[in-house]
């Protein structure tokens, strides 16, 4: 690489370094995660076309998803859901830069997959290092071919060496003087403000620290994304060593004691509420005991279907097919035990209503089905360096699922519907939730008929309206959130409809609770602690 391009990278990376400080140091996140993630990707197609290296077609759609799921991050304030957003926008990057020029990340395999990883990874700890060396051999190099003597010229690069080598060497030896002389340290005081001093210094440590590692990315995604080695290919990553008798009994026996677990799901549980008198558990009590369990089996059964996949040795057509045929038979009963998970999760839900936790496992076995047939599908084909890939797509279809959803929206919905067939509504619930929440809880408190339950909507609107008001103080720009914006204008719109519900603000301490008027009494908007329950 030339060392003109060298410096271009050490430059753009400190600037990323800055912006990270100037985005994200005592900041809450909002829109400058996505801010961020553009400048980088922006960053590396720019170091791209400036070394003559063009990206892959398959590259613009990581950048696509990096930028659209960084994006959700400041559109979704649920926490899981942010989560996945996260993930997901990581995810993307990590293969733009393993795979810039090369776009292969589609045929990429569980062993391409973490060795490229592992070499992104030592690149970063490199990368700076590296640039910093070829930028003091490009000096020296220019020095030695002056054919005469002439003025050295000033090099910005030897500047940066020098105060990053004298920076922490003076800094250390000034808290030792600052700790030995009391009288040294208040005249140092006078010149300087220590603990202001202290902040820029971790500040500029960290703004380092991410230039480097930066650095280090960009190289390799400019210098080595263009690899097209692919591991196993030619040849498997290792040999399949166990045989196809053993695998065949490992698989046989699990089938059994699923298809007898399955028999008995059909008897007690898919029978009906009548047949759920197991040991005096109740039909909810049981639904709710099984559940994380089953959704264990599950994915316990998919790690053990791809282990044996790996390591079987199947040398005739007779015995791929066998193999195929009890894989296929294991992957139907566990898509009846996920079934049944379903069903216990909803019998949940009708006995407790909603939750987060629900909401998101609900979700996540529908994905995990479909990830279940999607890697079938792959031995069937024969084609099992798909998994990853396969993985990728249904983490992504799970992350728009959950954006698409609005889980906390959701959760107001179904359990304000609860209601209108009897059951008790838990208002202060929805005081546990993010202002995602929002647009839905004025939906429902408009269109509620039931007094009773429209005052406990109403009460959980002005607990919010106070915290967000509250929230709003304390708002900075890299913090700005749609979904809070969007809240806030909303129940500032709403006051008319909330003038007869009046906040009570209480003080014990430096504990502050707030309670509501309502035309029902007084609320409180939250729960005492010793209301929660193991959920």
């Amino acid at each position: 690489m030339l060392n003109k391009n060298s410096s271009r990278i050490l430059w753009c990376s400190l600037l990323l370094g800055i912006c990270f400080d100037i985005l994200f140091w005592k900041k809450s996140p909002g829109i400058s995660f996505f801010i961020f993630t553009a400048l980088l990707t922006i960053a590396c197609f720019v170091l791209g076309f400036w070394n003559d290296r063009k990206p892959a077609v398959m590259t613009w759609v990581l950048a696509g998803m990096a930028l659209l799921f960084s994006a959700m991050t400041f559109i979704r304030q649920e926490p899981f859901t942010t989560f996945i957003n996260v993930v997901v926008t990581f995810c993307s990057m990590a293969l733009l830069a393993l795979t810039y020029s090369s776009g292969l990340w589609l045929r990429y395999s569980l062993a391409d997959t973490v060795t490229g990883l592992g070499r992104l990874f030592s690149s970063m700890l490199a990368g700076g290092s590296n640039l910093l060396a070829e930028s003091r051999k490009s000096e020296i190099m220019d020095d030695s071919d002056s054919a005469a003597p002439k003025k050295r010229n000033f090099s910005i690069w030897a500047v940066v060496r020098g105060l990053l080598l004298a920076f922490p060497i003076v800094f250390f030896l000034a808290l030792l003087l600052v700790s030995a002389d009391p009288v040294f340290s208040q005249e140092l005081q006078k010149v300087l403000d220590i603990k202001r001093f202290m902040e820029y210094a971790v500040r500029l440590a960290l703004v380092c620290i991410i230039a480097y590692l930066l650095s280090g990315v960009y190289q390799y995604a400019i210098e080595k994304s263009n690899r097209k080695d692919l591991i196993g290919l030619d040849k498997p990553w290792f040999p399949a060593f166990l045989g196809f008798t053993e695998s065949a009994i490992v698989l046989v026996g699990v089938n059994l004691l699923f298809a007898f677990f399955v028999a008995v799901q059909f008897k007690y549980f898919f029978g009906g509420q009548a047949n759920i008198m197991v040991d005096g558990y109740t039909y909810a009590e049981y639904a709710r005991k099984g559940f994380g369990e089953l959704v264990w089996v599950a994915i316990f059964s998919l790690i053990l279907f791809l282990g044996l996949s790996a390591i079987t040795r199947r040398n005739t057509a007779n015995k791929q097919h066998w193999f195929s045929g009890l894989c296929l038979t294991l992957v139907g009963l566990v898509g009846v035990i996920l079934v049944s998970s379903f069903m216990r999760l909803s019998l949940l839900e009708a006995a407790y209503g909603f939750s987060r936790l629900r909401t998101y496992s609900h979700v996540f076995m529908v994905w995990l089905g479909i990830l279940l047939v999607a890697v079938l599908v792959l031995e069937i084909v024969n084609y099992r360096r798909g998994f990853v890939v396969a993985s990728f797509l249904v983490l992504i279809g799970f992350g728009l699922t959950l954006n698409v959803l609005n889980v906390d929206g959701f959760i107001v919905k179904a359990n304000v519907e609860r209601t209108r067939a009897g059951e008790g509504l838990d208002y202060q619930y929805f005081q546990e939730l993010s202002v995602d929440s929002v647009p839905q809880t004025i939906s429902e408190f408009r269109s509620m008929d039931d007094p009773g339950i429209k005052h406990l909507l109403g009460a959980s609107l002005a607990c919010r309206k106070a915290a967000v008001e509250e929230q709003a103080k304390d708002w900075k720009w890299q913090g700005y959130h749609l979904s809070f914006d969007n809240a806030l204008k909303s129940l500032e719109a709403l006051e008319s409809e909330l003038k007869d519900y009046k906040i009570i603000q209480n003080s014990n301490g430096d504990w502050r609770t707030y309670s509501v008027k309502t035309p029902d009494g007084e609320k409180d908007c939250y729960k005492d602690f010793r209301d929660f329950e193991m959920d």
